[in-house]
């Protein structure tokens, strides 16, 4: 858990003596997007031909740190297993600590955590970059707020429940000791989120070397990472690659990920986006809506809107399942119930004109779809996202102000990561706001396109079955 940085040089050793092969690439310090603090980067030291070429990287399976491999080293450490029981329910990177403490391969991770860059995910920017990010970035302000949060609550969590574990007590919380700390902790989450691959065979997992691989956007990265039958993690070229000598072997953290979910994941926006993929936007049941109180009861998940751009990138979509139980009511249709449950506990029930919804609210829609009034429902829906994102474009107006004073008190002597943090916060703020004007003259123009509809007859409460 130890802070310090190692050199490329270590890592090469490291990679050398933990059985991990590099073939026609070595890993080179370099300085990453914006900033010239230095990161990591895969490089091709010959040429490559990918019908010629095999594993670029190859990573014994017990090196692999994924959910599956933890429970599998628990079964054999006591110590571990006491950790997992111990500190139940928390993050997966709570398992990242505990391997790098007590397994076979503590020795490999306690090692290569040294090698690693600090991250520079949102979570782990200054409090005057969260404040800018915050100003800039309107639904960031709870979002930060919460993921900090969670941290500190997960942080001692882990104090109050692993104290009572000695070798825990010892190593982590005693006067002397390594000592865990919050910025350890929060430095093990960002790890995690920031460098945890997507496998299908093990999950989201951090494999030592594959992760240093930087992303390339577009469809234009030329590698992939997989599995061999043993069980090793493989980086490859992508089918059909060339590579030069001094070429930079990219992988994909996700295509169709938005800006703000590259910025709070990876704690980066790429140079060349023009657009941000979507913006999710909460949607409460309004306050003077007579139902608000049972509708909000009924939703299993949070009210959302997500605003996104179409495949030609010229106009918007929207997408909700939430918005249907908001636009209809009692005189509708919409019908709420208090019954007793199998336990004899009370249930809240939901029906729409006979049909029930109390286990899925996404049939809703569905059965709107089918109802002679479907245009007025339609019509509803369309001015209840639109109202939600002038909201949120009144907000960024009023922000405004804001995110000048924020900026203006970054002090530029923290460096070129700190540079780099504030121009993402800002960037992010025009991708999204682009975004949700183009929505804002999208929904205008669809509720133009309904001004036919006889709102007054519509209005007109259907017959009871």
């Amino acid at each position: 858990m130890a802070n310090g940085r190692l050199s490329v040089q270590a890592l090469t050793a490291w990679a050398d003596v933990n059985g991990v092969k590099l073939d026609g690439v070595e890993i080179e310090e370099r300085a990453i997007g914006a900033s010239s603090d230095p990161g990591y980067a895969i490089v091709a030291q010959q040429d490559l031909v990918e019908e010629e070429t095999g594993p670029l990287i190859t990573v014994p399976d017990h090196l692999v740190l994924s959910s599956e491999r933890v429970l599998s080293e628990a079964q054999h450490h006591a110590d571990l297993k006491e950790l997992l029981d111990a500190a139940s329910g928390l993050a997966e990177s709570t398992t990242a600590c505990g391997v790098a403490e007590k397994t076979d391969i503590t020795a490999a991770w306690a090692d290569y955590v040294k090698l690693l860059s600090p991250c520079a995910l949102p979570s782990r920017w200054t409090k005057a970059l969260r404040e800018l990010q915050a100003n800039a970035h309107v639904r960031a302000k709870t979002a930060l707020a919460a993921k900090v949060d969670r941290l500190d609550r997960e942080f001692e969590h882990l104090r109050s429940t692993t104290s009572t574990v000695a070798w825990c007590d010892r190593l982590w919380w005693q006067p002397g000791s390594r000592r865990m700390s919050e910025d350890k902790w929060s430095s093990v989450d960002a790890w995690y989120r920031s460098r945890s691959l997507s496998f299908v065979w093990a999950g989201d997992a951090m494999v030592p070397c594959i992760d240093m691989a930087n992303h390339a956007g577009d469809g234009s990265r030329n590698a992939y990472f997989d599995r061999d039958v043993a069980g090793r993690a493989l980086l490859r070229l992508a089918p059909r690659q060339r590579l030069k000598r001094g070429d930079e072997v990219t992988i994909s953290y996700g295509d169709t990920k938005s800006a703000a979910e590259m910025l709070f994941s990876y704690g980066f926006i790429e140079p060349d986006t023009t657009r941000t993929g979507a913006v999710t936007l909460d949607l409460p049941v309004p306050d003077d809506d007579p139902l608000k109180q049972a509708k909000e009861a009924a939703s299993s998940t949070v009210a959302a809107v997500r605003i996104s751009w179409a495949a030609d990138v010229s106009s918007t979509l929207w997408e909700t399942s939430s918005v249907w139980l908001i636009c209809v009511n009692e005189e509708d249709g919409l019908r709420f119930s208090v019954v007793p449950g199998a336990d004899g506990e009370p249930v809240l029930t939901v029906a729409w004109q006979g049909h029930d919804l109390t286990h899925d609210l996404r049939d809703l829609e569905a059965l709107l779809r089918r109802d002679d009034r479907w245009p007025l429902y339609e019509l509803r829906a369309i001015v209840t996202v639109l109202e939600r994102v002038q909201l949120q474009l009144r907000r960024l107006d009023v922000s405004a102000p804001e995110v000048a004073d924020a900026n203006a008190t970054i002090d530029e002597g923290e460096g070129q990561a700190a540079s780099a943090a504030r121009a993402a916060a800002l960037r992010l703020r025009e991708l999204e706001q682009d975004l949700l004007e183009q929505s804002r003259r999208d929904l205008e123009q669809q509720l133009l396109e309904r001004s036919h509809v006889n709102i007054a007859d519509m209005a007109a409460p259907p017959r009871d079955e």
